[in-house]
């Protein structure tokens, strides 16, 4: 892993996609983060509004690499909040993914395990019904606590309590994120191999695609490490996890923004 305060800028990487030596024969595919990536971190999840500006940008880089947004969001809402089409979306950590042409996929094997989140939902409001601030995010593969809004001195407690009642519930696991508990189905599965899944349906691999993937949060580190030799991992953001399997940085999302302008402009 990598220090992230010593990653070189993430624009060295339009550099070499100019020069275009490198990746002969190989497609470049961009896959990017919703929350903290696309869009600055909000308190309630809710809030968090795509600016136009940004979307004309994935629109524009959309239409001349393979593009895909992976969150943790739900699908009906990711795809809402993007509003892209022809894209790739890979939703609840890519446990859901739809096509460009509409079509979606998921993992047959999370069904069960998802089928156990109406009672888990039940009890977390029951054991975290004193805490203000504390919000659930109920999706279809997910149960999301944010706790952004919680007092400092009440955090602690947050995970503890998770984590008793995740024992009754042995069929979910728990993901850690910024400000962010999220209980999914505990199955090998997270981000990275949904890159490779989309990848994999569309005829790409590690001797055909050069992923590119943007994401600021520990769950992106998944990505990053499935491409760690054969892709380019970009983190975003000079706040997070201190080591990375990121290969270069961006500061923030209008650097973000900066990225995509430049990148809809390197010939394919």
């Amino acid at each position: 892993m990598r220090d992230r305060h010593d990653l070189p800028d993430a624009f060295e990487v339009i550099e070499e996609l100019h020069a275009g030596a490198s990746l002969p024969g190989r497609d470049v595919c961009i896959f990017l983060d919703f929350d903290g990536t696309l869009t600055p971190i909000v308190e309630r999840p809710e809030d968090a509004v795509l600016d136009p500006a940004m979307r004309q940008r994935l629109e524009r880089v959309a239409a001349r690499f393979r593009t895909a947004v992976v969150s943790g969001r739900g699908l009906d809402d990711l795809v809402a909040r993007v509003g892209v089409e022809h894209i790739f979306y890979g939703a609840s950590h890519g446990f859901e993914i739809r096509h460009p042409n509409g079509e979606t996929r998921s993992r047959e094997e999370a069904e069960a395990a998802a089928a156990t989140l109406d009672d888990l939902e039940q009890a977390l409001g029951e054991k975290l019904a004193g805490i203000d601030g504390i919000q659930m995010e109920r999706k279809r593969f997910g149960l999301a606590v944010h706790y952004r809004r919680v007092a400092e001195d009440q955090e602690g407690s947050i995970g503890t309590t998770l984590r008793a009642v995740a024992e009754d519930f042995p069929d979910l696991a728990i993901k850690n994120g910024k400000k962010v508990f999220e209980f999914v189905p505990d199955l090998d599965w997270d981000k990275g191999k949904a890159l490779e899944w989309i990848l994999e349906t569309t005829g790409l691999g590690p001797d055909t695609a050069y992923p590119i993937f943007l994401g600021d949060d520990v769950t992106d580190e998944d990505a990053f490490r499935s491409i760690d030799d054969w892709g380019c991992g970009i983190v975003v953001g000079l706040e997070g996890p201190r080591d990375t399997h990121a290969y270069f940085i961006l500061a923030d999302v209008e650097a973000v923004g900066r990225f995509l302008d430049e990148l809809a402009r390197v010939p394919t």
